[in-house]
């Protein structure tokens, strides 16, 4: 899943964040609204993992870019996961703010870095866009069958049947 949030500094920049997403218990996801799909399935252990990218083009040095991406964490946790010990999450950032001339003769380049003082922008950005991302990623994934029969229904479907009980 995708998601992106346009970024109301200097101008103008945009933070993306994809995933792909294959972690969590079903019983412990929380939409946005509060609904619990399924609050009954919290047995099992939490063994998926999730893999982060998140992109921005706002300037950003390595210090900044580890904090930003830290705060994808938030943005998974408002859906309910707790990142178990059987799982395997990572987060990567990187910023495409600085165009450094690789046929540059100087010695020392300068680099733009944003100030840290605005830097709460890009966490709540990360935050809301990584949210979105991984709802995202769920409503595009199909119902299945798997081992031993195990049947789990699909967000989209559990949606459209809770949109016709009403």
């Amino acid at each position: 899943g995708s998601a992106s949030r346009k970024i109301a500094l200097g101008g103008g920049h945009h933070l993306g964040v994809l995933v792909l997403s294959n972690f969590g218990r079903p019983g412990d996801l929380v939409l946005p609204d509060g609904r619990r799909p399924d609050p009954r399935r919290q047995a099992e252990a939490e063994r998926g993992s999730i893999m982060v990218v998140l992109a921005t083009d706002v300037p950003l040095e390595h210090r900044q870019l580890e904090r930003v991406a830290r705060r994808t964490g938030a943005g998974i946790a408002r859906l309910g996961s707790f990142w178990g010990n059987g799982s395997g999450d990572i987060a990567i950032a990187f910023s495409t703010g600085n165009l450094i001339d690789h046929d540059e003769n100087r010695d020392l380049v300068p680099l733009l870095a944003l100030n840290e003082a605005r830097i709460d922008i890009l966490f709540r950005a990360a935050v809301e866009a990584t949210q979105e991302a991984v709802l995202n990623s769920m409503l595009s994934a199909d119902a299945f069958t798997g081992r031993a029969g195990t049947h789990r229904a699909s967000l989209a479907d559990w949606l459209r049947d809770q949109a016709e009980r009403r």
